[in-house]
């Protein structure tokens, strides 16, 4: 069943974002039925960016930093609720920018670039005004961070199929 469905049946009608939930999992309706909540995933994760989301099951919080995709949080799960680490792809996550970003104000700012271990972000040399950022989808692995460095809080990570990032000609829709 999916969250908002759930979230009617519950009462809860705000239109408040999802959480983002751990890398390599099965299936969300899997997560959401045999997590026991036992927190041992939490405890596992060397950046501490795993906390106690909504309806109390483990969220990823990308403010408190980046996954290192490291799988630890994977590891520690004994529910099996977690694809294997080496055999498949984290999650279909992707940086998204803002309009709210310095560089479209005028402001040079670098911190997502600097930040982004997979160099999924770049900005290109424009004549005459300041670099925006570009996000290559292709090298993007949606581990967030990016994310706690900026200083105007104008990156996220959504999923790709939501994501209004521009993929450009040579990328992929």
């Amino acid at each position: 069943m999916d969250m908002q469905r759930r979230n009617l049946f519950r009462g809860k009608l705000s239109s408040r974002s999802e959480d983002i939930r751990l890398p390599w999992l099965k299936s969300i309706d899997a997560f959401y039925e045999n997590c026991t909540r036992c927190y041992d995933c939490i405890q596992a994760c060397p950046e501490q960016i795993i906390h106690i989301g909504n309806g109390k099951y483990p969220a990823v919080n990308f403010k408190a930093g980046g996954c290192p995709l490291c799988g630890e949080c994977a590891k520690a799960c004994s529910q099996r609720l977690f694809n294997s680490p080496s055999d498949h792809k984290p999650w279909q996550l992707v940086a998204q920018v803002a309009n709210t970003c310095l560089p479209y104000q005028q402001v040079s700012c670098r911190s997502c670039q600097d930040s982004c271990p997979s160099t999924a972000i770049k900005f290109t040399l424009q004549p005459g005004t300041t670099s925006t950022p570009e996000i290559i989808v292709e090298k993007c692995t949606g581990c967030g961070f990016c994310v706690a460095p900026c200083p105007v809080f104008a990156i996220e990570i959504v999923s790709r199929h939501k994501s209004n990032t521009t993929w450009g000609s040579s990328n992929e829709s």
